[in-house]
């Protein structure tokens, strides 16, 4: 259970801290938010303005390495990641590790829009394709990962670099997971089993 959440929700304490063996909470509001509360177990890092998305991951990040967590989790503070999710995404993890260099894993998550899990995403012309999952233990292939809920190893983050803060907060993972495919990664390979 060598991981970190960058998360920051209280629902941190409750869903996430029993999966994880640390979490660091980046509070990327320029004001306190009463809502985000320090925790005996949670390291909170309060900045004192939005950086944006892609600088408080990367702070996050920086803490992991840090303090010596092998890989990282990234979390959005509106997501809820199911029981057993990180158990999942490591089982996913070592399973693409041993086929192939592997950037990345994450869950399927759930679109409420449409009352339904949202398919993994190939990117084509003139359409993208879309990839569902068809069993509990499928690891699909797909093109990139939503930041939230990936699972990368911390060795591919030193290899491919962290997140590009020029862009803020739109099409970060997006960027991220091209520029690790380039560098060689296998990216998308996430587990069916558990969402977020």
């Amino acid at each position: 259970r060598d991981v970190i959440g960058d998360w920051s929700s209280d629902v941190c304490s409750s869903d996430l801290r029993p999966q994880v063996d640390a979490v660091v909470l980046v509070d990327n509001t320029p004001t306190f938010d009463a809502a985000v509360r320090e925790h005996d177990d949670v390291h909170v890092i309060r900045l004192q303005h939005n950086s944006g998305l892609a600088a408080a991951q990367n702070i996050g990040i920086a803490w992991a390495r840090e303090h010596g967590h092998a890989q990282v989790l990234l979390l959005d503070q509106d997501s809820v990641p199911g029981t057993g999710m990180v158990a999942a995404l490591l089982e996913a993890l070592a399973r693409a590790e041993a086929e192939s260099l592997i950037g990345a894993v994450g869950p399927r998550f759930r679109d409420l829009r449409e009352d339904r899990d949202a398919p993994f995403v190939g990117i084509g012309f003139p359409l993208n394709r879309k990839y569902w999952c068809e069993y509990p233990e499928q690891i699909v292939t797909c093109d990139f990962l939503i930041s939230s809920g990936s699972l990368i190893p911390m060795a591919v983050l030193d290899a491919v670099g962290g997140m590009d803060e020029g862009l803020f907060i739109d099409n970060v993972d997006l960027e991220w997971s091209f520029r690790a495919r380039a560098g060689g990664y296998e990216i998308g390979r996430a587990s069916c089993r558990e969402r977020v």
